[in-house]
């Protein structure tokens, strides 16, 4: 396996977890000041979104790399 595609891989991944993260900071605060409203509008769709862009990382580079990563 070439070496930049981990690269590439490792990279996009680390960045969608990143913004995974922040998404989960965010409905953190929101339920911290009792925005619960606020919380799940966030969960039901900007989170699924990054959620889902995590999720389609790994499914395209699954087949590329093997058993090297498993499965969300």
């Amino acid at each position: 396996m070439d070496a930049n595609y981990e690269n590439r891989f490792r990279t996009q991944a680390i960045n969608r977890l990143d913004r995974l993260d922040a998404g989960l900071a965010r409905i953190y605060t929101y339920v911290k000041r009792n925005e619960n409203d606020k919380a799940l509008h966030f969960m039901d769709n900007e989170l699924r979104d990054l959620y889902m862009g995590l999720e389609d990382i790994i499914k395209a580079n699954r087949d590329t790399m093997g058993s090297q990563i498993g499965t969300i």
